[in-house]
């Protein structure tokens, strides 16, 4: 007898969100005869922050093909994962068959190989720490920082900062910003900060003078407060 998984769904691919993939075990060569086989799943997690217990349910049933089971026939079983709200990189693991039962060999396709996507809903918040500063010429270096106030991490995320003229110029009045990225990590700092050169010393008489820093991100699961 042997026996190997579906030829047809060698990569299961599932958002969070999906909920179950239906997994299933064919035999693909002989006949079980006269016996009842017994072939039991095995789940090894391959990502680094992948999670059983977390990510995805690691309790599966063992499947049982009954004696007289011939080629072709399918025995299937659910792999449920689990949706959370941390912002995390694709998750991999790989689904074996494993049985007591002398006989039995697995193939062609001996395991197959679950990957987990990330799911849109997961979100992190960063905003301003301060919405206003109130530098003067004096004040030659201004630091501006964000916070990471909302959500969690498992992999690192970038937002970058930029500055648009107001009634304060740039290459005069200060020196401009162009997509400085600030990096988020796990477990590390929320508070992420860049330093605005200021520039002292033009000798004009002038009032207040005005610039805006602007937040943004490639990234999706990143948001803005307003």
């Amino acid at each position: 007898v042997r026996f190997g998984l579906d030829l047809t769904i060698p990569v299961y691919t599932v958002s969070e969100g999906d909920g179950p993939v239906e997994i299933c075990v064919v035999v693909t060569e002989g006949s079980t005869g006269g016996q009842q086989v017994i072939i039991s799943p095995t789940l090894t997690p391959i990502s680094t922050y992948i999670t059983a217990g977390a990510d995805y349910d690691p309790n599966v049933l063992d499947l049982v093909f009954s004696a007289g089971s011939a080629v072709g026939s399918k025995e299937c079983f659910d792999l449920i994962i689990l949706d959370d709200s941390i912002v995390e990189s694709t998750e991999t693991l790989t689904v074996g068959l494993t049985t007591t039962a002398s006989s039995v060999t697995f193939g062609p396709i001996p395991e197959a190989t679950v990957v987990i996507t990330e799911d849109n809903s997961d979100i992190v918040k960063i905003s301003w720490l301060n919405a206003n500063y109130l530098p003067t010429e004096s004040t030659e270096e201004l630091m501006l920082c964000a916070e990471l106030f909302e959500g969690s991490l498992e992999r690192s995320i970038s937002a970058y900062v930029s500055t648009t003229d107001g009634t304060a110029h740039s290459g005069i009045d200060y020196v401009p910003l162009m997509s400085y990225e600030l990096i988020y990590q796990p477990n590390g700092n929320n508070t992420q900060c860049v330093q605005l050169q200021i520039v002292n010393g033009d000798n004009l008489l002038e009032g207040a003078e005005w610039l805006i820093a602007t937040l943004s991100a490639t990234d999706n699961h990143i948001k803005f407060q307003d």
